[in-house]
């Protein structure tokens, strides 16, 4: 069965979605798939998704971990994570609503990497995953990047700091 087959709302789809790379809806989790479904239908705008499923060459290409969320592999493993954004929302906002759903790990994006082209334009993105991190970590992880490409996790002051920077955008 496809996760595309699970989705009570039916937003998503390999053939509309293509930054999924899963053209036959058995890459990405399903859990995670469903998840998203139901936090776009209660946002009511759509979500864009800006990446999803990512073989290693495509992963090192995006600058992602070598244990991303985002990676599968031949061996069957299945992607636990899509990056993207709701359509004409704040990123605190997208953030805000997100965590009221059981991702595992939410992040927020707010400015490219260092090394990104700045030819290219930046749309800020949250990232959703349903990674297996062992427990206690299968609670909700929170993260920003910050402006230098560094990773900032809550409840430290560094993440209360990006995180009053992402509030300043919606006051």
């Amino acid at each position: 069965m496809s996760w595309f087959e699970a989705l009570r709302y039916g937003h998503f789809s390999p053939e509309t979605d293509a930054a999924l790379r899963d053209p036959h809806g058995t890459v990405m989790d399903e859990r995670l798939m469903v998840l998203l479904d139901q936090a776009r239908q209660e946002a009511g705008v759509p979500f864009i998704v800006t990446s999803g499923a990512r073989p290693p060459a495509v992963n090192r290409a995006a600058g992602g971990a070598t244990d991303s969320a985002h990676l599968i592999t031949d061996d069957g493993h299945k992607a636990y994570a899509v990056d993207g954004h709701f359509v004409g929302w704040p990123l605190l906002k997208q953030l805000l609503h997100i965590m009221r759903f059981p991702f595992f790990g939410i992040g927020v994006y707010p400015h490219p990497l260092p090394s990104a082209d700045r030819g290219r334009p930046w749309t800020p993105v949250v990232h959703v995953d349903r990674k297996d991190r062992g427990k206690p970590y299968n609670a909700q992880v929170l993260w920003i990047r910050n402006a230098a490409g560094a990773y900032v996790y809550w409840p430290s002051a560094e993440f209360w700091a990006e995180f009053r920077a992402l509030a300043r955008e919606v006051a």
